[in-house]
């Protein structure tokens, strides 16, 4: 088998959920599916492929986005399942003066309305969208942002929100209330008085947990790298910020209900719990097995599963202690 390296877990219940990690080999990535609660994974990537990014909607459903080859040339491909990766469909993208996407973030705020964010060469951000559920996908247009893209969320099928990663902005979040017809820079207060024009920051991919909006944001100093979250219980006219936690080596999030959220940093291992809802993050525990963890993903209030490049650990006790997973890829 390729040498793999994993990417990212999303378990949606105790026992079942997805898995993805890019194969060396061939650049892209591969998907796998458990039912055992991660001790096994069953390859599920669509056969001709090559992976680039993917959104995982439920037990049953994931869209990925990547490549196939259409007379020897690759062509932008979105890939759905609706029955745990067993058979997929896929639609060709309508990219033409475009050019081929570098990188695509999918989203989904319902079965049948997603949208996709391809950042194609030189920089050109553009957005499609799908109201069949993926089958077929039209282009709405540019979406004029200042920086990298990161992230995509649509709540409902006119409010919606990109996240990007700036140099020198006075935020890094920019919204919609059209479908996305039209856009414009979010201002975060807190962040904006507190961050040097020299900073780099990172909005991390919004979070609705029922009328809570929650975007994660990293600043970077050149030598300090720390994360604070705001939230908005009003579609970001108004927003409160959290106290500031080390982010230093990067790490991973996961909101588990609209009262629990866990964070963890990669550098020192150290998970930290959200109070207050995520207004304030206190520190919860540090273990070495947690250093160099990349994703994180909670099924409750108790259960949650990390990944790091290699290694898979499971927490039954809200992620106060770890265990780590002996898996098997097949």
């Amino acid at each position: 088998m390729a040498q793999i390296h994993l990417q990212c877990i999303q378990m949606r219940s105790n026992k079942a959920g997805w898995l993805g990690a890019k194969n060396e080999e061939n650049e892209g990535m591969e998907i796998f599916y458990t039912e055992d609660g991660a001790s096994n994974w069953k390859n599920v990537t669509p056969e001709h492929s090559m992976i680039r990014s993917m959104f995982f909607f439920g037990l049953e459903t994931a869209y990925l986005f990547g490549y196939v080859s259409v007379e020897g040339i690759l062509s932008p491909t979105v890939f759905f399942t609706h029955n745990k990766g067993k058979s997929w469909g896929h639609s060709l993208l309508p990219i033409e003066e475009d050019g081929r996407p570098l990188s695509a973030f999918i989203d989904f705020s319902c079965k049948k309305n997603g949208w996709l964010l391809a950042s194609s060469d030189p920089f050109s951000t553009i957005l499609y969208r799908t109201r069949n559920g993926g089958k077929t996908w039209g282009k709405v247009g540019h979406v004029p942002i200042a920086g990298v893209p990161v992230g995509i969320r649509f709540i409902n099928e006119m409010d919606g929100w990109v996240a990007v990663k700036a140099q020198s902005n006075p935020s890094c979040l920019y919204k919609t209330n059209n479908g996305g017809k039209n856009w414009r820079l979010v201002n975060l207060p807190f962040l904006s008085e507190e961050t040097s024009p020299a900073q780099a920051m990172t909005c991390f991919k919004p979070v609705s947990l029922d009328d809570l909006l929650i975007v994660p944001v990293m600043t970077d100093d050149g030598s300090t790298k720390s994360l604070m979250f705001f939230t908005s219980h009003n579609l970001g006219q108004t927003w409160k910020a959290s106290n500031e936690i080390p982010f230093t080596g990067g790490g991973a999030l996961s909101f588990i209900d609209a009262h629990h959220g866990r964070a963890i940093d990669a550098e020192a291992g150290a998970v930290y719990k959200s109070k207050k809802e995520f207004k304030k993050w206190e520190i919860w525990t540090q273990a070495d097995l947690l250093k160099g963890t990349r994703c994180l993903h909670f099924t409750d209030p108790h259960n949650g599963w990390a990944c790091s490049k290699k290694s898979i650990l499971h927490t039954k006790n809200r992620g106060k202690s770890w265990e780590e997973i002996q898996f098997t890829i097949h």
